[in-house]
């Protein structure tokens, strides 16, 4: 009996052997495609940050169709793929091939087959075409993300030309002839110009349309005013690299005095400090009438880092014994600097700002500086972007998306002014930034001893600040009227950190945001309708700032102070215009 039961065992061992060893089980289940993804890329912009774009950018939503190719891993020589909000189906064979290679993948959208390639829109534009090149490992799913094919050129127009303008046209000098599938490269024809793209007027002045991404790329323009009158210009040859957005600005100079290039702010700043600069004269930006000689800039300007390392600090403030200050007038006439890094002073204590010293017949009016940052190397304490030390009048001059960074803990830095004893009115700083750690700041002005007037400041970042004031670090006998803050800073004071025998009259703060409006230890200092608003407030708070605008204006032969308007972020702004 033993021994049967052996021989039974023996032959269940044997069974099992043969069945691990059956062909079913060495055969090899095929992976399944699976295609996902629909993220696409952005326009990267330029170095050059200038004036925002107006191009709408491609999206990848659900129904969408591209063309999809592959090698290797993956054997296909186009098919049409739909997107149903999670993946890409229409894959005729969505196995992997059995020899364990990786796949090349490129993919179209809108969708590009060998034998269907329409490149240009009937209004000469090129197609924003989205792409994707990329090897994937054999078995893995696949995720798709997607770049632009073309690069963006965005014009803007001086203001006074865009106001004349009945059309704008645009002729590329290459044209876009055939895209190989395989490699996502195109072939282009450089003797043969693109379509012409031509604009009616644009409100805002800005023009935006795609070009091949290559190199050596002229672009023709052609501004018509009139049925008689066309200017005509050109963009010079240019490299454009595929998914980069290049905003480039059309200037206008009509042949009078003022600043119209870059180059032209170099000279001016080298000339007003009386330093030689070339050939050039101060005559050539400026008109002198009743004795008052009036500074134009007459276009926006976006500067290079180059370009502003070779700019001077107009003015000089060293201390009251050692100072020359700005005495003139400088007329922004509404246009935007941008871009600028400020150049610290190169003496040890002079004041920092694109006006180091503005004296007290100095008036710097109608300007905007976006996107402007400083680095202070000194040990100046008179530091403002816009201004060091301020002793005339500014008015209605705006600051917007600024950084300050500082060498040292213990400097004093202000978004706008750093001191301030002349008059500052219809004047803002948005979204300012002081990227370094230190004991005392100020968003807008450090020191009063002036007049702060019908002036906002919102969305001000501090980093690691021990305390300051929104509007003013320390405020000694001066006066803040009419002015209000948006934003959140719980270390720091909204009106003054610090107030001696001063006036504060219809100022407004935001509701828990601050540990007050002044600090209570200074004295002689007189409130006067000093309010926190919340945010169910905002009609009655623009009402408010419309009213003391309006009762001061009709007292006076012309309008000292601009009205007011809702917007979202901030809530209230001026309304900004040449003055």
């Amino acid at each position: 009996m033993k021994r049967r039961l052996a021989c039974f065992y023996l032959l269940l061992v044997m069974l099992g052997l043969f069945a691990c060893t059956s062909d079913d089980a060495t055969s090899v289940t095929p992976f399944r495609v699976s295609i996902t993804g629909n993220s696409a890329v952005d326009y990267l912009r330029s170095n050059n940050n200038s004036p925002s774009t107006s191009f709408v950018e491609a999206e990848i939503k659900e129904g969408s169709t591209i063309s999809f190719y592959s090698k290797g891993g993956i054997d296909c020589q186009g098919a049409l793929l739909t997107y149903d909000g999670s993946q890409w189906n229409g894959l005729p064979d969505d196995q992997w091939q059995s020899d364990e290679q990786p796949a090349t993948v490129t993919a179209f959208a809108p969708p590009v087959f060998e034998d269907e390639q329409q490149f240009y829109l009937e209004d000469g534009n090129l197609k924003d075409i989205l792409f994707v090149k990329q090897e994937c490992p054999w078995g893995k799913d696949i995720t798709l993300g997607f770049k632009h094919l073309f690069s963006c050129l965005s014009f803007r127009l001086d203001k006074n030309l865009n106001e004349q303008v009945t059309q704008v046209r645009f002729t590329p000098s290459v044209r876009v002839l055939y895209l190989d599938t395989e490699t996502a490269l195109f072939e282009y024809d450089d003797a043969e110009s693109a379509p012409t793209i031509c604009f009616t007027r644009h409100a805002d002045g800005v023009y935006t349309f795609l070009v091949p991404s290559v190199k050596a790329v002229n672009v023709d323009i052609e501004i018509v005013i009139s049925s008689e009158k066309t200017f005509r210009t050109q963009l010079a040859a240019s490299d454009f690299s595929a998914g980069v957005c290049y905003q480039c600005n059309i200037l206008y100079d009509d042949g009078t005095a003022g600043i119209c290039t870059a180059e032209d702010f170099i000279a001016f700043s080298h000339l007003i400090n009386g330093e030689t600069y070339g050939n050039r004269s101060l005559e050539e930006f400026g008109i002198t009438s009743n004795g008052i000689v009036t500074y134009r800039l007459k276009n926006d300007i976006v500067f290079t880092d180059a370009e502003s390392e070779r700019l001077m600090p107009i003015g000089r403030f060293v201390s009251n014994t050692q100072k020359n200050p700005f005495s003139d007038v400088f007329d922004g006439c509404g246009y935007t600097l941008y871009n600028i890094a400020l150049p610290a002073s190169k003496e040890n204590k002079g004041s920092n700002g694109l006006f180091a010293y503005i004296g007290n017949t100095g008036v710097v009016k109608n300007l905007r500086l976006e996107n402007i940052t400083c680095n202070i190397t000194n040990d100046g304490n008179n530091n403002g972007l816009l201004s060091g030390v301020n002793e005339g009048i500014v008015d209605n001059c705006h600051l917007k998306n600024s950084v300050v960074r500082a060498k040292k803990s213990d400097i004093t830095v202000a978004g706008l002014v750093g001191i301030s004893r002349g008059v500052i009115r219809n004047s803002s700083v948005e979204d300012h930034t002081l990227a370094s750690a230190l004991e005392l700041a100020a968003g807008f002005v450090y020191i009063n001893q002036g007049k702060i007037q019908n002036c906002y400041i919102a969305n001000s970042t501090y980093m690691k600040t021990t305390k300051g004031g929104e509007m003013t670090y320390q405020c000694y006998g001066g006066e803040i009227s009419n002015c209000y803050v948006y934003g959140e800073n719980d270390k720091f004071y909204s009106l003054a950190n610090t107030a001696t025998n001063s006036t504060f009259s219809h100022c407004y703060y935001p509701e828990d945001s601050y540990i007050n409006s002044i600090s209570s230890q200074g004295e002689g200092n007189k409130k006067d309708f000093v309010n926190y608003y919340g945010t169910d407030a905002i009609p009655r708070l623009l009402r408010l700032l419309n009213e003391w605008a309006d009762s001061i204006n009709a007292l006076s032969p012309s309008p000292l102070f601009l009205n007011w308007e809702k917007k979202d972020n901030p809530p209230i702004t001026l309304v900004i215009g040449e003055k």
